[in-house]
């Protein structure tokens, strides 16, 4: 297969899974790391996006976040799953591309995003099974966000 060839399936898959819904999941996981050094300076982190798929990825499955093989080769899968959902935090203004030269670009969350990603973690604590009243965040001295609530029963 030429490299047109290859390139433009790689398109079509982009395209296919931009298209989907957001992974809601993949979602929170990006910007969890993209958070992770948030000040109440609102500071965000940048990263690349293969510095972005590693950090995600050595705290969690694949399976759990809905990766699957859609590529000869698994991280490039993942690359490409990581990517479409950048693309669609980016066309939700969640996250912003600061690009440095040609096609490359580092990741960093919006004020926007942040905002998502409370209302996220929220979503999966009530999901756990923790009152929804009683669910709080804030940020530490060290500029870490925290979560905390009372579980059912």
């Amino acid at each position: 297969m030429g490299n047109i060839e290859k390139d433009n399936k790689v398109k079509l898959m982009i395209g296919s899974l931009v298209a989907k819904p957001n992974n809601t999941k993949l979602d929170s996981e990006i910007l969890c790391v993209l958070v992770e050094s948030k000040h109440k300076q609102k500071v965000y982190v940048e990263l690349l996006v293969v510095d972005l798929l590693n950090k995600i990825l050595a705290y969690n499955d694949r399976k759990e976040l809905g990766f699957e093989s859609i590529l000869e080769n698994q991280k490039k899968s993942d690359n490409l799953y990581v990517r479409a959902e950048l693309y669609k935090l980016k066309q939700q203004g969640l996250v912003e591309f600061k690009y440095y030269k040609n096609n490359r670009y580092t990741i960093k969350a919006t004020d926007k995003g942040m905002n998502y990603f409370i209302t996220l973690r929220y979503r999966e604590m009530i999901d756990d099974g923790f009152y929804k009243n009683s669910i709080t965040h804030g940020v530490d001295e060290n500029g870490e966000m925290w979560f905390q609530g009372e579980m059912y029963g």
